[in-house]
């Protein structure tokens, strides 16, 4: 009896090891490979706006042509250097996936936004009898002399009693450039971009109200751009037009020039 339980022990251990299962790490690299992947920072992305300018009558043109973007891009760089168009701002910023970033070049303008009522007072006292000399002038009362109120001033001339109307809230607002964006995620070898771009210029100031009432507020002008696209690495995109007012007093021939804005991204290397 004792020989079959022996055998039976021994087929029994032969057997077990064919049962066994066995963890085979999904990375062949091992833990250390796995450690540099986790390590490894999310890539950024640099991106570059630049807005140029030209004639109404060259930029209808160009864009008849039906040219693609970089080859609009191209010609437009070529004008530039031919004093043909003009490059108006040029802007880079860099970014990593799922970030929004924001790049200010401005100047802050505060100015009043409420403003309080001027004051007049209702009237104005006018004495006609002359003072005494002191507390022990026990001189008699002099009599008025009424045809003194005939040379009256009026509230008019009396300016020192007008109060016109004051600011009473202040606000600051940004003139320059400011550019913001966002990589959502790449497409394949693209990138996927939110992009705003925007232009505030002071141009003056402008008179409201008449009289007492009279208040000077400044005046802007604003070109803003907001877009999504997707684009390739070292290939410049065409965002959109990113006109001046038509009516401006920072460009009186504003009507009859246009602005484009491109952008390009490039992944950039730790």
């Amino acid at each position: 009896m004792k020989p079959l339980i022996r055998a039976i022990f021994i087929a029994a251990l032969a057997v077990g090891p064919l049962n066994a299962q066995v963890y085979t790490p999904k990375n062949d690299g091992g833990a250390e490979e796995n450690q540099e992947e986790e390590d490894t920072p999310p890539p950024t992305v640099s991106v570059c706006c630049e807005t140029f300018s030209l004639d109404l009558t060259t930029a209808a043109a160009l864009q008849r042509e039906g040219l693609g973007d970089s080859a609009l891009y191209a010609r437009l760089v070529a004008m530039v250097g031919k004093k043909d168009a003009r490059q108006e701002s040029l802007t880079v910023i860099r970014t990593i996936f799922g970030n929004k970033v924001k790049s200010d070049s401005v100047a802050e303008v505060t100015h009043a936004i409420e403003f309080e009522p001027p004051e007049l007072p209702n009237t104005v006292g006018v004495s006609i009898v002359p003072p005494k000399s002191g507390p022990d002038d026990k001189s008699p009362p002099a009599v008025p002399d009424a045809k003194k109120l005939e040379n009256a001033p009026t509230l008019t001339d009396l300016p020192a009693l007008q109060t016109p109307a004051m600011p009473s809230a202040w606000k600051t607002r940004d003139t320059g450039i400011t550019l913001e964006a966002e990589a959502t995620e790449a497409v394949g070898d693209a990138i996927s971009l939110n992009l705003m771009i925007q232009r505030v210029a002071k141009t003056g100031d402008s008179e409201i109200g008449q009289g007492l009432s009279k208040c000077t507020v400044p005046d802007f002008e604003k070109q803003s751009l907001g877009c999504t696209l997707v684009v390739r690495p070292n290939q410049a995109a065409l965002a959109g037009t990113f006109n001046r007012p038509p009516v401006s007093k920072a460009d009186p021939d504003s009507a009859n020039r246009v602005w484009f804005a491109f952008v390009t991204a490039n992944p950039v290397k730790p």
